[in-house]
């Protein structure tokens, strides 16, 4: 056996790749092989392989995506845009629409936050040691984005360059967030004239500003817009 040093997070993302995506796509691949009355029939040895941990239990294969859906959502991200049919409209818009990685930690350690508590502030942000290519160092202050009582202070930190105590670590997990720079910004301005034309739609927080509140604002939207589709004739029979 060889020993491969690496964070939690880094050893999550590699299991989401390399064991609960080939579940979902060995699932995948046989449900829609059971559609077809002949594959089973004509399939070979590859077929056989690909599909093979098909088998295994729903609901284990169900708890261990749930389990690891943090990163598994990224992977699945990147794997639906390899296997779509964009539009080179589409293309272009949604390919201006970078996606950082941040590794963020749920803690209680107040030694990330300002000095003086009366500069504690919602989003604290620390640049001392930032260089062109590190994610930002940013800590939310739980305690004061949502009702959680100030006795239990709870933080949440992006991509720390300074040490947090691990006694006082609750989680940790590996997220993208949109990168709202100069292209995305125009890229978003042309997203509402794609809504619809491909019988697609497109919401989520990198439709606006990033937020939760955003995600939910944009999906609204698209659920008005198919609300505005006439029905379609059909005839009776």
């Amino acid at each position: 056996a060889v020993v491969v040093p690496a964070r939690s997070d880094e050893h999550d993302t590699a299991a989401a790749t390399i064991s609960h995506l080939p579940h979902l796509l060995a699932e995948a691949l046989a449900a829609t092989a059971g559609e077809v009355p002949l594959a089973f029939a004509l399939a070979a040895g590859s077929f056989r392989d690909g599909t093979r941990v098909a088998g295994t239990a729903p609901d284990l294969v169900r708890a261990m995506c749930e389990a690891n859906s943090a990163q598994l959502v990224p992977v699945l991200d990147d794997t639906l845009r390899l296997l779509s049919d964009p539009s080179e409209q589409e293309r272009r818009v949604l390919g201006a629409i970078r996606y950082h990685p941040n590794r963020a930690v749920l803690h209680s350690d107040a030694s990330v936050m300002p000095n003086r508590r009366a500069m504690w502030s919602s989003w604290n942000y620390a640049g001392k040691g930032a260089s062109d290519g590190d994610g930002i160092d940013l800590t939310y202050w739980m305690n004061s984005l949502q009702p959680i009582p100030q006795g239990d202070p709870l933080f949440v930190t992006l991509n720390s360059r300074r040490p947090i105590r691990e006694e006082l670590i609750h989680d940790i997990a590996a997220f993208r967030h949109p990168v709202f720079d100069g292209p995305a910004i125009a890229a978003q301005a042309e997203v509402p004239a794609l809504n619809g034309t491909r019988n697609t739609w497109f919401c989520g927080a990198w439709v606006r500003n990033g937020f939760h509140e955003d995600g939910l604002a944009s999906a609204l939207d698209v659920v008005a817009g198919i609300n505005r589709i006439p029905n379609l004739r059909v005839a009776a029979e």
